[in-house]
């Protein structure tokens, strides 16, 4: 078969007179995997194996806090790992809130500095990937 370009979706839409979703989503992915496969195959392969060398930029920005008073107990961590979200459609991510926020209350001290450093532990496979997407 061959692929639809946007002025044969335009005419079959004319001529049907309606909107057709799953035509627009084949070809914007389509679109979308050809400028993607353009790009990596303008890199050489010296180019793939230099090291990354530019900082990341951090997602998070981090409170200063006192580091006499600043401490992530194993056991909390190990818990937050323990109920990891994986960001599939089925997952309620307020549920995770929620449940991030009731171990994370048990601290005593320094609460909001702990929390933004233990939530990244608490994310896993698409739910991680979305997180640290630019």
């Amino acid at each position: 078969m061959l692929p639809l370009n946007s002025w044969v979706l335009a005419i079959l839409c004319e001529s049907l007179g309606e909107f057709v979703p799953e035509i627009e989503r084949f070809l914007h992915k389509r679109k979308r995997d050809a400028q993607n496969n353009t790009a990596m195959a303008e890199r050489t392969l010296k180019e793939y194996a230099t090291p990354y060398t530019e900082e990341p930029q951090a997602i998070i920005v981090y409170p200063t806090v006192d580091d006499d008073n600043f401490e992530i107990k194993p056991a909390l961590l190990n818990l937050v790992q323990q109920n990891q979200i994986y960001g599939s459609p089925t997952e309620d991510p307020n549920l995770h809130i929620s449940t991030f926020l009731r171990l994370s209350g048990t601290l005593k001290e320094n609460q909001e500095a702990v929390r933004l450093h233990i939530f990244p532990f608490s994310l896993r496979d698409r739910a991680s990937a979305w997180f640290h997407s630019p």
